[in-house]
């Protein structure tokens, strides 16, 4: 969990690997910079929608200069290498074929609203790791949202009110009942029942 909005992140690479790591970082607001002399039509299309910038050449040293995130996603071991040796302490990067050179790991994850669930396997196997979050997608579908944007604001209005600590724990807990989940109705009398509008 990292909050890398408006930070700059450069991403050498332009095939599938790549393109993943790109779409992660545009989503999360990163400013992205892809180094490649070619890239895949995925990354292209976001090229011309001018969301990344795209250096149409091969890697060189200064291209990490004042990246906050660097990931190394080519098909080469040896420039994947060249990148992690370039890198500054400060800097997190990420070589996709050698988990012992990056120093952060992008996880597979799931998210439902606020809710975020991030499996790894810390590299060892970024296939297991998927299969994992693909049975948590099954366990919390899409709509999970709706009941954590409820919670938050159980919580928020719960925390406003001038109440003794059990009262607020007891309101809390009761929050959490899986019933709340399965039933807007039920969302909307919680608020009603707790004097909470």
């Amino acid at each position: 969990m990292l909050n890398i909005r408006n930070k700059k992140a450069v991403v050498v690479g332009g095939g599938n690997v790549a393109s993943r790591k790109i779409v992660g970082l545009v989503a999360e607001g990163s400013i992205v910079s892809v180094i490649s002399p070619k890239i895949n039509e995925a990354i292209y299309e976001l090229v011309q929608q001018g969301i990344v910038h795209w250096v149409a050449r091969t890697f060189e040293v200064a291209d990490v200069e004042g990246a906050f995130i660097i990931i190394a996603a080519t098909n080469s071991q040896s420039v994947n290498a060249q990148v992690a040796s370039c890198c500054q302490p400060e800097q997190l990067v990420n070589i996709v074929d050698n988990p012992k050179q990056s120093t952060f790991h992008v996880p597979a994850k799931v998210q439902r609203g606020d809710l975020v669930i991030a499996v790894s396997t810390g590299g060892a196997s970024p296939l297991l790791a998927k299969k994992i979050r693909n049975e948590l997608a099954e366990q919390y579908p899409t709509d999970y949202a709706e009941y954590i944007a409820f919670l938050a604001m159980a919580r928020q209005r719960i925390l406003a009110q001038e109440l003794s600590p059990a009262k607020r724990k007891a309101l809390l807990e009761e929050s959490q009942q899986q019933h709340y989940y399965h039933s807007v109705q039920a969302r909307q009398l919680f608020f009603t029942a707790t004097d909470l509008n």
